[in-house]
């Protein structure tokens, strides 16, 4: 049975989720397609800043597999809207809910079966190089996944533009996302400095 805390806390990770997905497919999105279409027949697909990929990166790097479970609800939403939007079927939502729930996990295990220790713990610091390591791995495998399984049915040159483009705009989304912990963690650090110096 599901915790009040487990309910909240899905609650609250698929409310962000699916916040950064509307921000990034209803507003920068189409601001970029926009600009695009005037130079490039696929234009239409083109966003290089990708909200959700970085969150699913970080989620996964402190939770492990558990962000699978709370990343669920707002990937299965987040792939209904898309798959309503370009007219996909049940297959190709069920590719993409696997793909976004799961890539992030996949990549993080096997940077660890390599031998890395990606993930984040007490005994663990974080290392911002293998986070971005990891991002791209799973950055490509999600491309690789919807060229091959959900947009195979488009033109080879659309799948292309749209796996660079979830590439790309998930590597841009993630960097921003460790940007803001590192703003935020030297700023709480400044803070219980101050707290604790205050006489």
């Amino acid at each position: 049975m599901i915790g009040k805390k487990n309910i909240v806390l899905i609650s609250g990770v698929t409310g962000v989720y699916l916040a950064l997905f509307g921000i990034t497919f209803w507003l920068l999105m189409p601001c970029q397609a926009h600009v695009a279409e005037k130079y490039l027949s696929v234009g239409k697909w083109t966003t290089f800043l990708v909200l959700p990929h970085g969150f699913r990166v970080v989620l996964t790097w402190l939770w492990q597999g558990r962000a699978v479970v709370l990343l669920l609800p707002g990937t299965a939403l987040q792939a209904l809207i898309i798959a309503e939007y370009y007219g996909l079927g049940a297959a190709e939502w069920v590719a993409m809910v696997l793909s976004y729930s799961c890539c992030s996990l996949i990549a993080f295990e096997v940077v660890n079966w390599f031998g890395g220790n990606a993930y984040a713990s007490y005994d663990n610091p974080a290392n911002w190089r293998t986070v971005l390591m990891v991002g791209a791995l799973a950055g490509l495998i999600n491309g690789v996944i919807n060229m091959q399984l959900v947009f195979n049915q488009f033109s080879l040159e659309a799948q292309l533009w749209i796996a660079l483009n979830l590439f790309v705009g998930g590597m841009t989304g993630l960097l921003l996302w460790l940007f803001a912990m590192c703003f935020a963690s030297r700023h709480l650090k400044e803070c219980a400095f101050l707290l604790v110096t205050r006489d």
